[in-house]
């Protein structure tokens, strides 16, 4: 499934969700807080494939149109070179957020957002790189577009898709490669 699909396929959800519905009891836009999780799907820019990835997140609506994120995820790539995989990458990205809404008085809230991201990068050689190990800690930026969907008095529902710019260290075998990778997500905020 490309990233392309997988957004499309999310935002659908999203819109079904949404539906029509009676005014909720607390308006679409007020300042509160969330707290949820999230699974998705992450690829990384020459990473071999794509694989399933899953974090947490907390989000702070400070008015009807701006929000701040802080998001902690669990993810990994697998890199090729000449055909047999030569490298295993386990990241942790930390990433805060500046969240930008639009459409912010009704249920459904499409958003930009972006900001930095620190990453505890974790290589482990495969193969003929079987020797090599590396752990790392890397900054980098991030950007990316999502919808909101207020699903309830208590929670909301968010489909996303972000590009996190990473450069790191393979090891001498694959030089010239780069860390970054997209993440397309759906999460859940519980808010109170």
């Amino acid at each position: 499934m490309t990233p392309r699909l997988a957004l499309l396929l999310l935002a659908s959800i999203g819109l079904l969700l949404a539906g029509p519905r009676e005014a909720l009891a607390q308006g679409y836009s007020d300042p509160g807080t969330g707290l949820g999780g999230h699974v998705g799907w992450s690829r990384g820019r020459e990473a071999s494939g794509g694989s399933l990835a899953a974090g947490v997140q907390g989000r702070l609506r400070l008015t009807g149109g701006l929000g701040v994120e802080g998001l902690v995820q669990y993810r990994t790539d697998v890199f090729e070179d000449g055909g047999e995989k030569r490298l295993r990458v386990t990241q942790l990205p930390v990433s805060a957020s500046l969240l930008l809404f639009f459409l912010y008085s009704h249920p459904v809230q499409p958003y930009l957002l972006g900001g930095g991201t620190y990453v505890l990068v974790s290589s482990k050689g495969l193969g003929t790189n079987e020797g090599f190990g590396r752990t790392e800690h890397k900054f980098g930026l991030h950007g990316g577009l999502g919808v909101d969907v207020r699903a309830g008095e208590r929670f909301t529902v968010h489909a996303d898709a972000r590009y996190v710019e990473l450069d790191y260290d393979f090891g001498p075998t694959l030089t010239g490669k780069r860390g970054s990778f997209v993440s397309v997500n759906l999460g859940v905020d519980w808010l109170f």
